[in-house]
């Protein structure tokens, strides 16, 4: 498992694709809750990136200024930060 974290203007428009993939299969389609992703908020955040075999498996949007959460939940186990 690797962590990585990126500013936005560092993401690859593929790895951005795939991080918006992510979300939207895990919002819309398994917590059927549908909401505004695309809320300009990305590019002022910081994106803690979760890989397992060269594939993100949890992504987190970190609002600069904001709190951040405790916890990031995956299918297989519990991400403590």
């Amino acid at each position: 498992m690797k962590i990585i974290i990126n500013k936005y203007q560092d993401l690859s428009s593929d790895k951005l694709y795939e991080i918006l993939k992510l979300r939207s299969e895990v919002f819309v389609v398994e917590q059927n809750c549908a909401y505004q992703d695309l809320d300009n908020k990305d590019q002022k955040a910081l994106h803690l990136i979760v890989e397992e075999k060269n594939k993100i498996i949890a992504e987190f949007k970190w609002e600069r200024g904001k709190k951040p959460v405790k916890q990031i939940r995956n299918d297989n186990e519990h991400l403590i930060f």
